[in-house]
């Protein structure tokens, strides 16, 4: 019987120390659930983030395309806004080509009117000298009438 006792005694005593190793594995096993359990929350706050972050970049880019269309249609705007001011440029450069020709006739025609009001000053002053020819000659009659 003792050699029984003592068997046993040997068993239970490996299995004390299996157990304190098996206790041990088990802590530190535990130790690296709740070191997952942490990592698990970090990364769930981590998507958290991200699909705000996602949700935020929805909203934007749905405020730039709204964007978008309103400039395409201020574009479409301006296009039609350019292509009346082309036509009305051309309508602008025909009246301006029409006011230099008459321009360029009015400027022809002074030049004409010089012309004949310098011819005219010419003649006034050659009308002034034979009216002063003719008032000396008048003085010289008169003075022989007077001395006859």
């Amino acid at each position: 019987a003792d050699s029984i006792i003592k068997s046993l005694g040997s068993q239970i005593n490996k299995i004390n120390v299996q157990n304190v190793a098996i206790n041990s594995k088990v802590e530190t096993l535990a130790t690296k659930v709740e070191n997952i359990e942490i990592k698990f929350d970090n990364l769930e706050t981590k998507v958290d983030n991200l699909e705000t972050k996602v949700d935020n970049l929805e909203v934007q880019v749905n405020e730039v395309k709204e964007q978008n269309k309103d400039l395409y249609s201020k574009v479409e705007n301006l296009e039609i806004e350019v292509g009346e001011l082309k036509n009305q440029n051309k309508t602008i450069v025909k009246q301006n080509d029409q006011l230099k020709a008459q321009n360029e006739a009015i400027v022809k025609q002074n030049d004409q009117l010089k012309a004949q009001n310098e011819a005219i000053v010419k003649q006034n002053d050659e009308l002034k000298e034979q009216n002063e020819a003719i008032v000396e000659h008048l003085k010289e009659i008169l003075e022989l009438i007077k001395k006859k």
